[in-house]
């Protein structure tokens, strides 16, 4: 189970006047396809598929343990004495319970997942809703009707307002720099695996989603290029060098004058609660002169993009005059 539970039941807007007003006009809306376009739910979508690959490795882990135990008393059950076998069936029990447990609060009626579902899809809910009512009583309508739940046969143009909502929507997810004014000349970036500097930063991928999120912004940069993730993470395979590992500037250096980068991205993250922090570095690996350096922190993943949208154009900007020679 992979996928974001957005139930969104229908959008419909009835204004008060309804039936009071002598000329109704009616659109409608097609929440599916919303859903399926709107940025901040695929941010949902990725955060929710995260905290369950969480959760699913924890479960095989209490699963493995159990199994083993399982496994080791079968093997040994012929050497062991009936008062030993049976202080290994209890541990093996407890095991089994354990598991069982974690599964019942992580997937039953009201578990973790449950709760996760409903963090990130209220908001969205609740904007969606926002913006149909903004556009019903800027434009007069006196009904809107979601068009998936309704299963509209026919319509008249003009009554669609899917568009309209969506931009609206993606227009509060708007670029988060505004692409500089680059030269001619096409320049490429590499982004280094971000190092997890803690165990509760590894456990969430946040090194993984702040790398994602600077890649979704170099390609909103004009006459750029990105050596792509995979290329950069088999040159540090090929160096034995792990994924997970924090990449020294000499690697990075040389790995990106051999992917031919004109300039590298490394960085690191940690988590600490519910704050995330994160900082980054870019350089030029032909000279080895390090561009620009900076960090920041927020709350919560999806509220950093913004954050790593002003350091990459901090460093846009430091990069330009050097570009233009």
């Amino acid at each position: 189970m992979k996928k974001l539970f957005i139930a969104l039941g229908s959008l419909i807007i009835m204004i008060s006047a309804l039936y009071a007003a002598k000329e109704q006009k009616v659109g409608f809306v097609n929440t599916e396809y919303i859903i399926k376009n709107y940025r901040t739910a695929s941010d949902a979508q990725r955060a929710f598929e995260t905290e369950l690959d969480k959760y699913k490795r924890n479960a095989d882990s209490l699963k493995t343990s159990y199994e083993n135990g399982q496994a080791e008393l079968e093997s040994q059950k012929l050497m062991l004495s009936d008062q030993a076998k049976s202080a290994r069936l209890i541990e093996i029990t407890q095991l089994k319970k354990t598991y069982d447990d974690y599964l019942t609060s992580v997937w039953g009626t009201g578990g973790k997942i449950e709760q996760k579902n409903r963090e990130l899809i209220t908001p969205i809910v609740q904007k969606i809703q926002g913006v149909v009512e903004q556009i019903a009583a800027k434009d007069g309508y006196s009904l809107i009707l979601d068009a998936s739940e309704s299963k509209i046969v026919y319509a008249q143009n003009g009554l669609d307002l899917t568009d309209e909502v969506l931009d609206e929507l993606n227009k509060d997810y708007a670029p988060t720099i505004t692409p500089p004014q680059m030269p001619e000349k096409e320049i490429s970036f590499g982004v280094f695996p971000i190092f997890n500097e803690n165990q509760s930063a590894q456990e969430d991928n946040i090194g993984d989603q702040v790398r994602q999120a600077i890649y979704d912004l170099i390609k909103s940069i004009p006459n750029s290029r990105d050596i792509s993730a995979a290329e950069i993470n088999s040159a540090l395979l090929a160096r034995s060098i792990n994924l997970t590992s924090q990449v020294y500037d000499a690697d990075a250096y040389s790995i990106g004058r051999t992917v031919q980068a004109d300039y590298i991205i490394t960085g690191s993250a940690s988590e600490q609660g519910k704050k995330i922090a994160f900082s980054i570095k870019v350089a030029e690996p032909l000279t080895s002169k390090v561009i620009y350096q900076g960090s920041s922190e927020s709350a919560r993943i999806e509220e950093i993009k913004q954050a790593i949208g002003n350091l990459v154009q901090q460093a846009m900007k430091t990069i330009r005059p050097t570009i233009n020679k």
